[in-house]
């Protein structure tokens, strides 16, 4: 059956080829869910009907690349594609489109054919092209199996075309993979976002299903202790925290009350014996679950998920294995037991719930991790960038967490007395303080995951604009908004930094298009020139000293 473009597909590739007549490298953003293969199919189609051209599609997992084959094929049926991909047993450069390994191209430099344009799939996993020296600023390539490929043909072909597909354009440690919003010093491939699909447009366009849920209080309380390696939590800290009777008792209870009745469940476990652990609690309450993990045989994960998909078992208990290039559309619960610094393994974890299919309405989320109030919304997370080459800060808006005890007494909101962490009532007054105990409780996200109950409702009347300099050296603007809050009987101040002039530009575009509703502003000087049309209201969270603006209200 051959497959047709969506008209939001079709609106990317539309882009996207507009662009590269005048810009070589492109990065797209698309939320898993759409369709990146059918774009990148699609836009192969429309340039070999145009140009004489060889086009390479390069992808890190076999299963990535035997998909993207069979679809090309579905989009374009005498599509002239080979493959090149050691562990299926195929190495052929010679078609006119190439879908290869990163493994094998990597090890064969020297029988790389010339290409005029090449994708890479999963584009974060693209290291930055290099670092300046700190002293004369010279350039120093940086060494990897993705680089090495793209250096070696832009040596054949300097003009050569590379496009960029993800839905994650940023690395932890690192920051975004675009522009300038990147660890001092690094210098990445892409000057800008080509072009973004958002999971609210897919959601909206009914190519994915909303998600909601519930999501984990205190979890932090836990994890105060656990140590970082490589930018997230370490895994065997993690795991001996996220094992615990309290937590893994937790997940089931939060099945049992949320989510029975949902057939086909994932949970997101941090290492094997983890899930082995949840494995064990799941059986014992009389839920069919099994853990997969990379330790199983291949044909036996195999039979584990055909057996998933046939409803055979509840909940499949994951450890790194369904993050990428798994699909079960059927998905319909997603439950986070794997707290992670990575906006980006956040996000990843979520999509695989999203997917479409007959009868299914919605996704439940089971955040036990504390990821969504970690990260927000999938949209538009919290991504860290480093202020320095050593990673010890970062310019997000915020410090980075620091790791202080609890303390020992706390203040009874209504009565003002003083009482242990310990205490759950109000030995004065029988005010009910929230738990201090390592229990995670649960609070209800709303039907479309973009508002939690923490977020207060505020009315907006004033706001001042002007140009801002960050501390990277961008220009950009800061938008200081004046908010009265009812329910707190006082005016508050919450600032964006917008810029229309830069590398984020397309991004704020879209944000205005759907805040003000009107045509955006092309520079940040229009936009100083212009008036913002802010709705009435919108809620608003306190983030350490500062507020943050979480959703925009019409009407």
């Amino acid at each position: 059956m051959e497959i047709r473009p969506r008209p939001y597909q079709v609106e990317a590739i539309d882009t996207i080829l507009q662009d590269l007549e005048t810009i070589q490298f492109l990065l797209l953003q698309a939320p898993t869910g759409a369709g990146k293969t059918i774009i990148f199919s699609s836009l192969v189609m429309r340039l070999l009907e145009k140009y004489s051209m060889r086009i390479l599609i390069l992808a890190h997992r076999e299963i990535l690349i035997t998909q993207t084959v069979e679809r090309m094929r579905q989009v374009w049926p005498d599509v002239p594609v080979t493959m090149a991909c050691a562990s299926v047993g195929v190495v052929d450069l010679s078609g006119q489109v190439v879908v290869g390994s990163v493994q094998t191209l990597s090890r064969r430099l020297n029988e790389l054919p010339l290409f005029h344009f090449v994708i890479v799939d999963e584009a974060h996993r693209l290291q930055p092209r290099g670092s300046l020296a700190s002293k004369d600023g010279e350039f120093i390539s940086m060494e990897s199996s993705y680089n090495s490929i793209i250096e070696r043909l832009l040596s054949y072909l300097p003009s050569m075309r590379l496009l960029g597909v993800t839905a994650t354009p940023f690395r932890l440690g690192h920051g975004y993979i675009y522009g300038d919003k990147r660890k001092p010093g690094m210098v990445n491939w892409f000057p800008g976002l080509t072009h973004q699909i958002t999971m609210k447009k897919l959601i909206d366009t009914g190519a994915l299903v909303p998600f909601h849920g519930h999501v984990a209080d205190d979890i932090n309380k836990a994890l105060f202790k656990v140590k970082k390696t490589g930018g997230d939590y370490n895994e065997k800290a993690l795991s001996e925290v996220m094992s615990r009777t309290i937590h893994l008792d937790a997940a089931v209870e939060a099945y049992q009350k949320y989510g029975e009745g949902r057939q086909y469940c994932v949970a997101f476990c941090v290492d094997i014996s983890h899930a082995k652990a949840l494995q064990e609690r799941f059986r014992s309450a009389g839920i069919s679950s099994t853990a997969i993990h990379s330790e199983l045989p291949a044909e036996t994960r195999k039979e584990i998920l055909a057996s998933f998909e046939r409803g055979e078992i509840t909940f499949l208990l994951n450890v790194g294995i369904l993050i990428e290039g798994w699909d079960c559309p059927k998905t319909d619960l997603i439950m986070l037991v794997r707290p992670t610094l990575a906006p980006a393994l956040y996000i990843q974890m979520l999509g695989r719930g999203l997917r479409i299919f007959p009868g299914k309405t919605d996704c439940l989320l089971l955040d036990l991790a504390g990821n969504y109030d970690r990260h927000g919304h999938p949209d538009a997370p919290t991504v860290r960038i480093p202020r320095n080459k050593s990673s010890d800060e970062w310019d997000d808006g915020m410090s980075e967490e620091d790791d202080v005890p609890l303390p020992s007494e706390r203040t009874c909101d209504r009565c003002k007395i003083t009482t242990t962490t310990r205490a759950w009532i109000c030995p004065e007054c029988d005010n009910i303080l929230i738990p201090q105990a390592d229990i995670p409780t649960l609070r209800q996200l709303k039907q479309d995951g973009t508002v939690a109950v923490q977020d207060k409702m505020g009315e907006l009347f004033d706001y001042t604009l002007d140009p801002f300099r960050s501390r990277a050296g961008n220009n950009m603007l800061i938008c200081t908004i004046k908010i009265w809050m009812e329910d707190l009987q006082k005016t508050i101040e919450a600032s964006i930094f917008p810029d229309f002039s830069g590398n984020g530009a397309l991004r704020w575009r879209a944000w205005w298009s759907e805040v003000m509703r009107t045509t955006p502003p092309r520079s940040n000087d229009e936009a100083l020139t212009r008036d913002w049309m802010f709705p009435k209201w919108a809620t608003v969270r306190k983030d350490g000293n500062y507020w943050r603006i979480g959703t925009w209200i019409h009407g």
